[in-house]
């Protein structure tokens, strides 16, 4: 038998000594009265309790009902007599098993599960909840064989079964409460928040993770943006716990709603009135005094998980709440969900981010929890809804659209009743009008702006005005480029480095390793628009895209410079990295009369596109580049951008119009005196390429026969014997096509693919050759 007593801690030396010899009194009468003089029995002293070795052949029927009844009587009498700070309540344990001693005491497998008993959670609950004086345990061995079977000393049906998982131990408990009903095994309280009607879709492992992290820190925050499904996933992950009896919350569970609390609130009495534990227990601590100390005595003895939900815009208070709870309770289990983490001592923080989304041409669309997600949702809203191959790739793209978000993609869903999949992926240009109807109960998730809108307040006005302008980076940037585009817009480099780590914290950036170990950083798409649509609010879109324009502009013209150096793979790798910003950049300036801009950059990235085998910016994009009055445009600027779409115009696709652009530069170039020059040289070698691709030997040859001897420089010297390399290649070529289909290709004409292997090698050398050296149209540096 093991003896505790309830609230032994917390008192005064004098009176813990009182109490202690009160105790092992009230042990010696009562044996005394059953017939078991204590003296024949081995009494271990175990600070705020006694464990006690009977005697083989004691009947368990006897301990666990006479002796118990005279315990009850005694306290009862012990009580009366003293203060109520030497008032006595105890839990006792009962087992039956193999004991060990030594000169250190006793030991054996009996004596840990006697103590497991003890600390069994509803126990407490049962003696905590109730006005009784002694809570009996025993174990399932001794009620099943023993008292199960001695009716005339104890009524069975005075006891009530309950779970006992402490530690490693899982097992079945019997308890009593002399002179009390009989306790009912009841599941954990469970206050605040049921389990909502909606299925729980693509969160399975993460619910079996947090379980763990649960179990394993009293302060678990999840952290993320608006709309990821963390109140959710918490939510689930509370019921997960209280389905499986897990002890850390064994006397309840209990969800407590923050967002309508405001900084400076009694949030101790808030969650008071939330969790209504104040007066659960008429025999414990009073709710009086200080709301904080209230609340500590409420839960000092509980062990119970409070999961806080929307801490945000209540950081501080919460993380006062949290420290007093963690450090003046033993057992309180706390979860929170915020877009910020609390910042506490012992916090563990679980990032939880959008569900994973299909990539293109993926088949298993359904491998993909985003996609269960939407048909789950749309089939809530029409019953009839299926996914097919007609769907598929629409659904698909609007999970990706919408950057894998639980709350967007569930509002997109509920569109099906009157929209397409198609129309609704149409529609996701203007996304906060179309995703503007949601919970009704849930104010701040009817809309999908009212969901950034809360995120957004939250931020002071420095942070606001970065994060408006941060949103038209397009597909991540690095700390520089934030600094820059701060330094354009008049944001001091550090203050801009202060508010990117902010919005990490804050969730409204991703951060992620990139190359060479600088962070990159992210705006999840929905953020951005969200942050690109305030930029038009308050005037300022234009001023920050031309200001972006610029910074890649830059970047462009640098990048270019290190294609022709041993640099190239680093530089090919940050501008395939830049792709969207190169873009968006480029976009920007052909939408807006910034033709200059898009010149330079096709100019310092001409080689590139052509390395690449594709156009980037597209030869649409091209064509807009040169849409402007010639004389509008520096010429020579003007001739290089045309040299480059030449070329481009003819590698791949023939675009009827390259030709013309090669004829429109070497114009200009004569015009302006610089046929000695490396770029006439390649202008030749363009023009030239692009009538053989049109299979035009006649007018290629006028480009390849053009007098070169003026062209006294080593590069293009290079070219030239490219450009005779272009000239005899098609006729070699030719010829052998017709001696070939005449069938009298002979000897001389037979290692013709060898032939054209070395002529091709030699075309593209000659055009490298000005790049590597700095001198074609894309350097920056002497002409």
């Amino acid at each position: 038998m093991a003896v505790d007593i309830a609230s032994f801690g917390g008192r005064g030396d004098h009176v813990l000594r009182y109490v202690r010899k009160a105790l092992y009194g009230l042990l010696s009468d009562c044996f005394q009265r059953c017939g078991i003089p204590l003296e024949k029995c081995y009494v271990e002293d175990r600070g705020d309790g006694a464990i006690v070795v009977v005697p083989a052949g004691t009947p368990e029927s006897l301990l666990a009902s006479s002796l118990v009844d005279w315990l009850r009587a005694g306290l009862r009498k012990h009580n009366e007599l003293s203060s109520e700070v030497a008032s006595i309540r105890l839990r006792v344990g009962l087992h039956s098993g193999e004991v060990h001693s030594d000169e250190h005491g006793i030991v054996g497998a009996a004596v840990n599960h006697v103590f497991r008993l003890l600390e069994a959670s509803p126990l407490r609950a049962a003696l905590d909840n109730s006005d009784a004086l002694v809570a009996l345990i025993v174990s399932d061995r001794v009620y099943q064989d023993v008292l199960k079977h001695a009716p005339d000393l104890v009524d069975p049906r005075e006891f009530a079964q309950i779970p006992v998982k402490v530690k490693e131990t899982s097992t079945t408990g019997w308890i009593r409460l002399p002179g009390e009903p009989t306790p009912r095994e009841q599941p954990p309280a469970c206050t605040g928040r049921v389990r909502p009607p909606s299925s729980f879709v693509g969160r399975q492992a993460e619910v079996e993770h947090l379980q763990g992290l649960v179990r394993g820190s009293r302060l678990v925050t999840l952290i993320g943006p608006g709309g990821t499904g963390k109140t959710r996933l918490a939510v689930e992950t509370m019921h997960a716990l209280i389905d499986g009896g897990d002890p850390v919350c064994a006397d309840g569970a209990h969800f407590i709603d923050l967002a309508g609390y405001q900084a400076g609130d009694d949030l101790c009495r808030a969650l008071l009135t939330g969790l209504q534990l104040a007066t659960r227990s008429s025999s414990g601590p009073p709710a009086s005094g200080p709301a904080a100390d209230a609340l500590v005595a409420s839960l000092v003895k509980q062990r119970v998980l409070l999961l806080l939900d929307n801490c945000e815009q209540l950081l501080d208070d919460v993380a006062q709440v949290a420290e007093t709870l963690l450090t003046r309770t033993t057992d309180t289990v706390l979860v929170t969900t915020s877009r910020e983490a609390l910042g506490i001592d012992g916090e563990t923080t679980f990032p939880v981010g959008p569900l994973d989304v299909p990539p293109d041409h993926e088949d298993d669309l359904l491998g993909y929890p985003a996609v269960r997600l939407f048909v789950d949702r749309a089939r809530a809203a029409d019953p009839g809804f299926t996914l097919t191959a007609a769907n598929g790739r629409e659904i698909a793209g609007i999970c990706r659209g919408l950057d894998g978000l639980p709350l967007p993609i569930e509002l997109a869903a509920a569109r099906v009743r009157a929209l397409t999949p198609a129309q609704i992926s149409a529609l996701l240009a203007d996304r906060f009008r179309l995703l503007a109807c949601g919970s009704r109960t849930t104010p701040r998730h009817r809309t999908l702006e009212a969901v950034v809108d809360w995120s957004f307040h939250l931020l002071d006005e420095p942070a606001r005005a970065a994060f408006v302008a941060l949103a038209v980076f397009r597909g991540g940037f690095r700390l520089d480029e934030a600094t820059e585009l701060g330094s354009r817009l008049g944001i001091e480099p550090g203050a801009m480095v202060e508010h990117v780590v902010r919005l990490v914290d804050k969730s409204l950036l991703q951060a992620t390793p990139g190359e060479a170990g600088a962070m990159r950083y992210r705006m999840l798409e929905t953020l951005r628009e969200y942050g690109m649509v305030r930029l038009e609010k308050i005037g300022l879109a234009h001023e920050t895209a031309g200001h972006h324009a610029e910074l890649y502009q830059d970047l462009a013209r640098r990048l270019g410079t290190a294609l022709h150096s041993g640099a190239q793979g680093a530089a090919i790798s940050t501008l395939e990295r830049e792709d969207d910003n190169l873009r968006a950049a480029f976009e920007f300036a052909c939408r807006n009369g910034r033709h200059e801009i898009a010149l330079r950059m096709v100019d310092a990235l001409g080689w590139y596109l052509w390395m690449r085998g594709e156009r980037v910016f597209g030869w649409p994009g091209l064509l807009r580049a040169l849409d402007i009055t010639p004389d509008q445009q520096e010429p020579l600027l003007r001739a290089r951008a045309l040299i480059w779409t030449c070329h481009l115009g003819a590698v791949g696709v023939t675009e009827p119009e390259a030709r013309g652009h090669g004829e429109q530069a070497k114009e200009i170039l004569e015009r302006l005196g610089l046929t000695d020059g490396p770029e006439y040289t390649v202008c030749l070698f363009v023009g030239a390429f692009a009538c053989y691709r049109d299979n035009d030997h006649t007018e290629g040859d006028k480009w390849v026969t053009h007098p070169l001897h003026r062209t006294r420089h080593e590069p293009g010297r290079r070219v030239a014997a490219g450009l005779r390399a272009q000239r005899e290649g098609p006729r070699a070529r030719h010829a052998g096509r017709v001696r070939a289909g005449g069938g009298h290709a002979d000897h001389k004409h037979r290692p013709l693919p060898a032939v054209r292997r070395r002529l091709g090698r030699a075309s593209r050398a000659a055009l490298a050759q000005p790049y590597l050296r700095g001198h074609g149209p894309g350097h920056q540096g002497q002409m």
